[in-house]
């Protein structure tokens, strides 16, 4: 137990200094961070302007609630927002790595190899993500009632299921690039996952949401933690959620460790 703490603790610590180091980075050449954190923000704005027109023509789509649309686009805002703080650029990068030969250096530092092929990167601008889906967020779920602190508590806690989940997701894909290289065509699919949380899974067929729920969990990019704000059925959803990021994550060691174990280099 000793061991394990010191251990996340020292990832912790590697995290805090990766931090330091995106933000020495952006100061280097001020200028240019300016651009990335308005290119990132004018990506948000464009989609919130198409939703607000879409959104007023449609009172309610699938049992969900004008607000509570707006709140589902607000919350994938925030789930994308951590996962480029944390993992996504990692996972994109990882096959390019592979190619290269960098990845061998995971494999020889005292730390689990997933942490540092997926955690060694954040782009800090994306945090216009989170400030684009609070100004979503916020006020419709005002709207609808003002929600208690256990809501926003759980609706909190909701997120990092949901982010985990989406680690899950990516941690699974970017080691089959062991196998296969860049994986261009993947990493289209998942940009289109991220699209599809921002819709209500109840607008698709029992079949599909099925699919949406276990091998393409979308329905946890948006809805679910909205459902978990926004009703008093939080605890169930908040349990499932958890449920299979657990599952999720156990999963993409597995795949990890098995890709992992076939690598012979970047020669082949």
């Amino acid at each position: 137990m000793k061991q394990a703490a010191h251990k996340i603790l020292h990832m912790w610590r590697v995290f805090v200094a990766i931090f330091r180091m995106s933000i020495m980075m952006h100061l280097t050449t001020p200028l240019g961070g300016v651009m990335k954190f308005a290119s990132v923000f004018v990506d948000m704005l464009i989609y919130v302007v198409f939703a607000k027109i879409i959104f007023s023509y449609i009172p309610a789509v699938g049992g969900f609630s004008n607000d509570q649309l707006y709140m589902i686009v607000g919350t994938s805002m925030l789930i994308e927002w951590i996962s480029w703080f944390t993992f996504r650029a990692g996972t994109a990068q990882t096959p390019d790595k592979i190619q290269s030969g960098k990845i061998e250096s995971v494999f020889i530092r005292p730390l689990p190899a997933p942490f540092l092929a997926f955690f060694t990167r954040m782009d800090i601008e994306d945090v216009t993500r989170a400030v684009t889906g609070l100004m979503l967020i916020v006020p419709h779920a005002a709207a609808i009632a003002s929600p208690t602190a256990l809501h926003v508590a759980l609706y909190a806690i909701a997120l990092l299921g949901s982010s985990a989940i989406y680690y899950a997701l990516l941690a699974s894909i970017s080691p089959l690039a062991f196998f296969f290289g860049k994986l261009d065509g993947l990493w289209a699919v998942v940009n289109d996952i991220n699209n599809m949380g921002r819709y209500p899974f109840t607008i698709f067929t029992r079949k599909v949401r099925w699919i949406f729920f276990t091998i393409l969990p979308t329905a946890f990019l948006g809805s679910v933690p909205t459902l978990i704000l926004t009703t008093n059925d939080h605890w169930q959803w908040l349990a499932l959620t958890f449920a299979v990021a657990g599952i999720g994550i156990w999963i993409s060691v597995l795949i990890w460790n098995w890709a992992a174990s076939h690598y012979s280099g970047a020669s082949g």
